[in-house]
């Protein structure tokens, strides 16, 4: 037996329908509220007793959201950075598990998202928070399915609010060798010249060390990376992809041999005082350069020479930017660590310069020699 009702407290549709019988033999019922209109509810009905009769609807989990969170952190603790883990729980505390901690997983639609999604809109959040917020419910539901909790992500269909991308403001190829000329006397001068040079992230400047760089094949690898807060060092990156290889030239050796002796004579003024930890962006005494201090030099170092107020972020996308005039995105995407070449072009395409023009003439080039050899 299975009906759409509308409940007389809200105004709200529901559907109801009979999936058998527990152990003492009476009758158990799955029903899902919460549709605006009745519409919508016959359609969920249908598509759940296909479910059902084709034996694919898990009709005995009674987990609630709260423990499918638990459960998924568990799965994610290892393989994400810690300020990763801070951003998943402060969405999770503060918006996610008030609204649907308690429910079960069976009773949260599609409808119910959605309408969570505009009270975050009313209530004023941007559409880049209200996107962060999404990514972790998502990410949440798709393991639920993955593992079969449940059937179908009930966040896939959401519609959420469009974020317009900010352009990102990059230096010029004479702004950045301005400043790293400024700095070549500075201590923090390889961090500044990994990011132009390499498109390195911070956290991977700061946790390099000596033993990823291959001298003699001229190779760099980038394997670990520095916890913002500036405390411990984490195998891998921000993705899979991050961990990667560049290599080298000639220059870039040398200079990295450089910054080697220099590490050594430290090493070597400080004896036992020296905390050697192999890395090559480092204080005096060997240790990990606080992130915070690293970039307050930056920031001291662009009033000094008038340049553009960029983060220091900025430094990986004037180096992706200087590329994209010479390679394809492909081989930036390859360079940067990105998970897919995607992100390169949402990134940068209004960096990328523009070829139409330069299509345009090579094809009458070509077309019009065709016709000039034809009229002879």
């Amino acid at each position: 037996m299975a009906s759409v009702k509308k409940d007389k407290r809200n105004g709200n549709w529901y559907y109801v329908f009979d999936i058998g019988k527990d152990e003492n033999g009476r009758r158990k019922q799955r029903k899902r509220s919460g549709f605006k209109l009745k519409k919508d509810a016959e359609e969920a009905l249908r598509e759940d007793l296909q479910l059902y009769h084709s034996g694919d609807l898990l009709k005995d989990n009674d987990s609630t959201f709260k423990e499918l969170v638990e459960y998924w952190l568990n799965i994610k603790t290892p393989d994400v950075s810690n300020q990763t883990l801070k951003v998943y729980h402060y969405n999770l505390k503060n918006h996610i598990l008030p609204a649907f901690g308690s429910m079960k997983l069976s009773d949260i639609t599609t409808q119910k998202v959605q309408a969570f999604i505009t009270r975050l809109v009313n209530a004023g959040l941007s559409a880049a928070t209200i996107k962060k917020i999404y990514h972790v419910l998502n990410n949440v539901m798709k393991t639920a399915v993955q593992d079969e909790f449940i059937k179908k992500n009930p966040v896939e269909k959401v519609r959420k609010p469009s974020v317009k991308r900010k352009e990102v403001e990059v230096w010029s190829a004479e702004q950045m060798s301005l400043f790293l000329d400024h700095t070549k006397n500075s201590r923090y001068y390889i961090a500044f010249w990994l990011a132009i040079s390499f498109g390195l992230r911070q956290g991977e400047i700061l946790g390099l060390r000596f033993k990823d760089i291959d001298f003699n094949n001229g190779v760099l690898r980038i394997v670990q990376t520095l916890e913002h807060s500036g405390g411990q060092t984490k195998y891998g990156g921000k993705s899979s992809t991050s961990t990667r290889t560049i290599d080298l030239s000639e220059h870039d050796i040398h200079i990295l041999k450089k910054q080697r002796s220099r590490v050594l004579k430290e090493k070597n003024l400080c004896g036992g005082l020296y905390t050697d930890r192999d890395l090559v962006v480092c204080t005096d005494t060997g240790n990990a350069i606080n992130p915070r201090n690293l970039l307050r030099q930056f920031k001291a170092y662009l009033k000094q020479l008038d340049l553009p107020d960029i983060p220091f972020h900025n430094l990986r996308h004037s180096h992706a930017s200087l590329l994209l005039t010479k390679f394809h995105p492909k081989v930036v995407q390859e360079r940067l660590g990105h998970k897919d070449i995607q992100v390169t072009l949402n990134t940068y395409s209004h960096l990328m310069p523009n070829m139409q023009k330069d299509a345009s003439t090579f094809i009458s080039g070509i077309l019009q020699g065709k016709q000039k050899e034809e009229s002879h």
